[in-house]
């Protein structure tokens, strides 16, 4: 990455995400996503930021399973992130659920699935992006939260309480460089 801001031409400002200051990643298509530990490369003339992360793969495999294996309904936004991870084509995705593309347009602006659309989903994205030993623990791991119900919340204030959990995760990598959820 250049250190000059393509717009204006100007340096960018540059920074350590950390937990006091993480950088909001929204590039993930995802509202709920923070990462720390990532060098963020700020304009202040033009109000723009922009990380460089060194795994990009590794960050999105592990934004996946978190989707995966949170025993909360899936949200359109979470489905499309999904989705894209799996890199199949809207039409080859709609085939393999017996659906047509407009559905999972629907589906992918809607709120949140209903519960045999979601683990039909999360299935088949579990099957698209882990092989061997990856494959089997994470259906294993998602087996186990699937025997449990999980339900729409009820009440604004549960919605709330689960924005302020979500948005309270935040991603950074440890000293091994691997990503995982920060303390």
């Amino acid at each position: 990455m250049s250190n000059i801001c393509d717009n204006c031409e100007r340096p960018f400002e540059s920074w350590m995400a950390s937990i006091e200051r993480p950088y909001h990643y929204t590039e993930s298509g995802l509202n709920n996503i923070w990462l720390e530990g990532v060098t963020v490369y700020s304009c202040p003339n033009c109000e723009v930021d922009s990380a460089d992360i060194p795994d990009l793969e590794g960050l999105h495999n592990l934004i996946a399973k978190d989707i995966i294996l949170t025993p909360l309904p899936m949200t359109g936004a979470e489905l499309r992130f999904l989705r894209k991870e799996t890199k199949l084509k809207l039409k080859d995705f709609a085939e393999r659920l017996a659906v047509d593309p407009k559905t999972i347009n629907n589906w992918e602006a809607s709120d949140h699935l209903n519960k045999q659309t979601d683990v039909t989903i999360r299935v088949l994205v579990i099957a698209a992006l882990w092989r061997g030993e990856d494959l089997l623990k994470t259906l294993t791991e998602f087996a186990q939260i699937a025997k449990y119900g999980w339900e729409e919340p009820q009440s604004e204030t549960e919605k709330e309480i689960e924005q302020l959990a979500a948005e309270n995760t935040i991603l950074g990598r440890n000293e091994a460089h691997e990503w995982g959820m920060a303390a």
